[in-house]
């Protein structure tokens, strides 16, 4: 472990009202559904004692203590900062003491030392806790491991692989067409939830388009499995319906912009087609919402499926700023 630094108000703790062991006490004794709920979460959670001017570490979660491999009494009484890296030690202190200093939440990205040795980069969150007077009386330290994200971006790596292997199975034999669109789009939808959970944890604004804009192409593509599943495996689907379905999701409700569509009934095309159509209509709308309709605009975007005689056509119109002078 790192030379912890000095806190700059350890000689204040002889003029606060009780030591940290009685403080320790007094959250155990009066903390309740607080001290539980910080227990029986799967994130790794510290709780400090804004009471005492160092704020020492009162409390620990198990989920904290198995995942950077310290006991509770090791934990207890150190200062916030202690798992900080050598020389990121004194920025890490000059960041919590911001944080602390403001009283509202704050999230950043800090490295951190586990009791083997070995580092890991975490998002923490520092969010206060006030009395019935206002006063902060404990902080609470939340901990993100970035390789969560790694894995569920593998997770979904090895999803799609295996939705590979399925859909060439699926031309090779028959008999398993249905189970086999089922196991798919199963697959697909649990690879979109995964990225959903990503996004409910995220702060960024790019990772969350990012997250976003892929979670969408997922479920595009659940949502021909979904309908092969109900139409007993029948390798073509009605492009309006599945078009049309999928409009409505890739706008949000809160959006100031507005989604039409005029789809012509009746255009039966193989999965390969539509979702080919499908990941294009997907990627026409998404840059209409983002380009032409800056600074919350409200406006409309309008999408049309046609048949001729020998073409299928799809137009993605707005009525957005249009594009510069020379793009």
């Amino acid at each position: 472990m790192a030379d912890h630094p000095q806190s700059p108000h350890s000689d204040e703790n002889s003029s606060m009202p009780g030591t940290a062991p009685e403080n320790i006490q007094r959250l155990l004794r009066s903390g309740g559904v607080f001290v539980s709920a910080v227990q029986m979460t799967r994130t790794p959670m510290l709780v400090t004692d804004a009471t005492i001017a160092r704020n020492p570490i009162v409390f620990a979660n198990n989920k904290f203590l198995s995942f950077f491999g310290y006991s509770l009494e090791e934990i207890v009484e150190q200062d916030e900062y202690f798992l900080s890296i050598g020389k990121e030690s004194e920025e890490t202190v000059r960041m919590f003491r911001a944080a602390l200093a403001k009283n509202h939440e704050q999230v950043f990205d800090i490295a951190l030392r586990h009791k083997d040795g070995t580092e890991s980069i975490s998002s923490m969150l520092v969010m206060p806790i006030f009395d019935k007077k206002g006063d902060v009386i404990h902080h609470l330290l939340s901990f993100l491991d970035q390789s969560e994200l790694i894995a569920s971006n593998q997770t979904i790596e090895m999803l799609l692989t295996e939705n590979a292997r399925l859909v060439k199975l699926l031309a090779e034999r028959d008999l398993y067409i249905i189970e086999s669109n089922h196991r798919i789009k199963n697959n697909l939808f649990q690879a979109a939830m995964i990225l959903k959970l990503e996004e409910s944890r995220l702060k960024h604004p790019d990772l969350l388009e990012a997250l976003s804009a892929t979670r969408v192409r997922l479920d595009a593509m659940a949502g021909i499995h979904a309908m092969l599943t109900n139409t007993g495996g029948i390798d073509e689907v009605d492009l309006a319906v599945y078009l049309d379905t999928l409009t409505s999701q890739i706008i949000p409700a809160t959006s100031r912009v507005d989604m039409f569509t005029e789809m012509e009934a009746g255009i039966l095309v193989s999965t390969a087609v539509a979702q080919s159509l499908a990941l294009l209509m997907i990627e026409l709308i998404t840059n209409a919402v983002k380009h032409a309709f800056p600074c919350h605009r409200a406006g409309s975007v309008r999408v049309k499926l046609a048949r001729t005689s020998d073409d299928i056509n799809l137009t993605v119109s707005d009525d957005g700023v249009g594009m510069a002078t020379g793009a």
